[in-house]
């Protein structure tokens, strides 16, 4: 049976045509996710690691110290991204499907004249108020941290500037290579150089400095011999300042609410506890943000993607690849969430150390926010690509200021375990809304016959086999290796005899099976 037909046939009722349109779609989001995957697992097993040599190397009072100044430069790089990463890759995908290279060359320049006016401004900014912000977190030693932690910002925002323009061009690899893989091993590599001379913040600082620098140099001589549309000035080019701000303002409220969301917290925690214990607590987020390691590339490549979609007004299209994409991400990291889940004492001790498994609970709350986040799927890039920047920032609004009240009445009765409680219902919140519109408004949702019933199906079996592995790691937590083996051994097993695979699973996999085979036979005639 042909591709075409079976799409037909594992569509049913719907009865929608085969089409080019779809076929294109699922190719560029299959080849775009696997390069993302492949370097995102990769980014973030360096990160990891990267982490892990800075708990391991410092003292949690000295980690959280290097925690919060992290978070404040990230701050300082949210606002002077002003959400023009985001809208610049869709504004860059929606005009090249049209062919419009003039408006889409007005949309880089225009990006990179307002990128550099606010980095300098957000720079200046956090060294005048260091002084005031130690004296907020009770903490004298983080003005100097702060002011060590500024360059940081220009660097960071060059880099993701370069890799969101090739990311609207559809060129994954660009980000694959020097983003998430050369970013990422060359800091860990002159972090750990530098914390092996210097024991203390200041040496993780500054080996990341020396790291964003290098990178950045290395992407602008990369971007001068490739960059796929020219930027002379006798091209012809369309201003597109006014139209890409208007867009990426509210996006820019998007991401400050959703970095308050997450990061409210910590924040927080750095003015009501101490140091250690705001160290601790940041070794159960650094796992639970792990999670989403495959939702945020298959997201990153879906946004234009599904850009492209929207143009060409094929939303039947759009829905079915959201909700397979959402079916096999979540089906891919369920087995890590299982494992931090069921077994967070084992883990936290295993990998850091006997000061960290009394975050326990707060890695168990921080999981189930996760949990819902991958559940429901890449719900904020659909929703960027339908252009409804607005409604996003409307939902982040509320679920922001939702986590800073809870933060407010748990953190000071409950410590970590508050902090954890206000952060999984703010996620929860956030993308219960997001979901929402999208089902409402365009009629998108993740959920089909097949996705509700394996993931019924997994909870109960891992229920029922809790006892018998908590048992085993009773006798050393090293078994815990063994244990996220079977519980990965389990879920591919569930998914084939519960019938969880359907039609156009099947589909996908010959599309992708076929183009797997055509990349080996141009590799082995070259």
């Amino acid at each position: 049976m042909k591709e075409g037909e079976l799409l037909i046939e594992a569509l049913g009722e719907r009865k929608i045509e085969y089409t080019d349109i779809f076929e294109q779609a699922f190719a560029k989001v299959a080849k775009g996710s696997f390069l993302l995957i492949i370097g995102f697992i990769t980014a973030k097993l360096l990160m990891f690691l990267r982490q892990f040599t800075i708990i391991r190397l410092l003292s949690p009072s000295d980690y959280g110290l290097f925690s919060l100044g992290f978070i404040v430069a990230t701050l300082g790089i949210l606002l002077g991204n002003m959400g023009l990463q985001s809208g610049a890759q869709r504004y860059i995908a929606f005009h090249q499907e049209r062919g419009e290279q003039a408006r889409a060359r007005g949309v880089i320049l225009s990006s990179i004249r307002l990128l550099t006016i606010s980095s300098t401004l957000v720079v200046l900014c956090l060294i005048l108020l260091s002084g005031p912000l130690a004296k907020v977190f009770g903490k004298p030693d983080m003005k100097t941290i702060i002011c060590y932690f500024a360059p940081f910002i220009p660097l960071s925002m060059c880099v993701e500037m370069l890799s969101s323009f090739y990311m609207g061009f559809k060129r994954v690899g660009v980000r694959v290579f020097i983003e998430s893989i050369g970013l990422n091993l060359t800091s860990l590599i002159f972090i750990l150089l530098f914390l092996l001379f210097y024991r203390n913040v200041k040496g993780a600082i500054l080996g990341l400095l020396m790291a964003y620098a290098l990178v950045m140099l290395a992407g602008l001589v990369y971007a001068s011999r490739t960059f796929p549309l020219s930027l002379s000035r006798a091209e012809e080019r369309a201003p597109m300042g006014r139209e890409i701000l208007a867009f990426s303002l509210p996006l820019f409220g998007v991401y400050a609410l959703n970095f308050f969301m997450e990061q409210t917290d910590t924040l927080m925690l750095g003015h009501f506890s101490t140091a250690s214990l705001l160290g601790i607590y940041n070794a159960a987020f650094v796992l639970s943000s792990s999670l989403p390691f495959l939702l945020a590339p298959v997201a990153s490549i879906f946004m234009p993607v599904a850009s492209g979609l929207v143009a060409r007004e094929a939303l039947t299209e759009l829905k079915i690849l959201y909700q397979t994409v959402t079916k096999w991400v979540f089906a891919f990291t369920l087995p890590l969430f299982l494992i931090f889940f069921l077994f967070p004492r084992d883990t936290l001790g295993l990998l850091f150390g006997s000061e960290y498994p009394s975050a326990y609970r707060a890695l168990q709350l921080l999981c189930v926010g996760e949990f819902i986040n991958i559940f429901l799927g890449p719900n904020v890039a659909a929703i960027i690509a339908f252009g409804h920047s607005r409604i996003l920032m409307a939902n982040f609004l509320a679920s922001a200021a939702t986590n800073v009240v809870l933060n407010l009445l748990f953190i000071p009765r409950m410590g970590i375990n508050g902090a954890a409680i206000a952060s999984f219902l703010a996620l929860a919140l956030v993308n219960g809304l997001n979901s929402f519109y999208l089902w409402r408004r365009h009629g998108v949702h993740p959920f089909n016959s097949t996705y509700v019933k394996y993931t019924l199906i997994i909870v109960l079996v891992a229920i029922i086999l809790y006892p018998p592995f908590q048992a085993l790691l009773r006798l050393s937590r090293w078994m815990l290796i063994a244990t996220a083996v079977l519980f990965f051994l389990m879920d591919l097993l569930i998914m084939k005899i519960s019938g969880s695979i359907d039609n156009i699973d099947r589909t996908f996999y010959s599309f992708a099976k076929e183009r797997l085979m055509k990349r080996v036979e141009k590799y082995i005639k070259s």
